[in-house]
């Protein structure tokens, strides 16, 4: 079968993002918390090195759909066939348009042409290590795996702001379908079926009408709907990955965090900073508020050292 990849690019750096939210914020029509959901987007380095990761060790993937809102990386040979770049406007209807709510494009993803009925998506700097087919991410009848965290997710937990949208998608699912959800995804490449999440934002299609089309607000439904409905509806199935995070790399990099992931076994570091053991399948680098320029200056070293070879999506 095939299978696309989907992802989302935003240049934060870029002078008229800059500039918009800037005037936004001055005329109270947006404050910081309506932009801090934006994790979900790759800036330009990670974004490169994600697609070389790809290219490197996840060979079945058809072709690659970047979501943007900005200008592209210069180094983004974008006219390569399996890259296809898309603006908001060719997914969001234009009535909701100018938007700055990732959670509602998000929802949109549905509207990509061409997209195939089954795909990944990559929410956050995620990076292939090794080799991966299509049977890590679906089973021989075609349903994805879900991945959740091996933990509950307590009420109070999601009382906190930040996990507003996924305690709406959690209520929604007891209101709709009369089942609680107690697991939270974590961060990895998510595999879904086109149709399941037509099917779920059919159903709810009154609760995503309720989302702010221009920001973020406590309104917005997190994708986690997707895989919950999926999930209650038996269309996937439920593993539990175990994820690992390095003291080593904590101390190699300071104020980033880096997962390591790998389903149902136990994950050891090299001894060797730059070398991965040969469980760990992906793993995910994000820095937090407290990063430097140097910090990320060593990450993009040791990014380069795992993917130094230049692909055909760059010039």
């Amino acid at each position: 079968m095939d299978i696309d990849l989907v992802c989302f690019y935003e240049d934060h750096e870029d002078q008229t993002y800059q500039n918009l939210k800037t005037v936004l914020i001055e005329k109270n029509l947006s404050s910081e918390d309506a932009f801090k959901n934006s994790h979900v987007f790759l800036n330009s380095d990670f974004l490169k090195y994600v697609l070389r990761s790809v290219d490197q060790h996840a060979k079945f993937i058809r072709n690659i759909f970047i979501i943007t809102n900005s200008s592209l990386p210069k180094w983004l040979n974008y006219g390569y066939s399996r890259i296809q770049i898309l603006s908001y406007r060719n997914i969001v209807p234009s009535h909701l348009l100018p938007t700055y709510n990732y959670s509602l494009v998000e929802s949109h993803i549905v509207n990509i042409p061409t997209l195939s009925d089954y795909f990944l998506y990559i929410p956050e700097n995620i990076f292939f290590v090794k080799d991966v087919d299509q049977s890590f991410f679906f089973d021989s009848v075609h349903r994805p795996y879900i991945r959740f965290k091996d933990v509950f997710c307590h009420d109070r937990k999601l009382k906190y702001k930040k996990y507003a949208s996924i305690k709406n998608a959690i209520d929604i699912c007891e209101r709709y379908f009369d089942v609680r959800p107690k697991f939270f995804k974590h961060c990895n490449v998510e595999a879904f079926c086109r149709k399941d999440i037509v099917d779920c934002l059919g159903y709810i299609s009154d609760e995503i009408d309720k989302m702010s089309a221009r920001f973020a607000s406590n309104d917005d439904v997190s994708r986690y709907i997707w895989t919950y409905y999926s999930y209650i509806k038996k269309h996937s199935v439920l593993k539990y990955p175990n994820l690992y995070r390095s003291s080593n790399f904590t101390k190699l990099f300071t104020n980033f965090i880096l997962n390591l992931i790998k389903d149902n076994q136990n994950i050891k570091l090299s001894q060797s900073k730059y070398n991965l053991s040969e469980k760990v399948k992906m793993f995910s680098f994000d820095k937090d508020s407290q990063a430097t320029d140097k910090d990320e200056e060593r990450a993009m070293a040791f990014l380069e050292k795992l993917f130094p070879n230049k692909t055909e999506f760059e010039f």
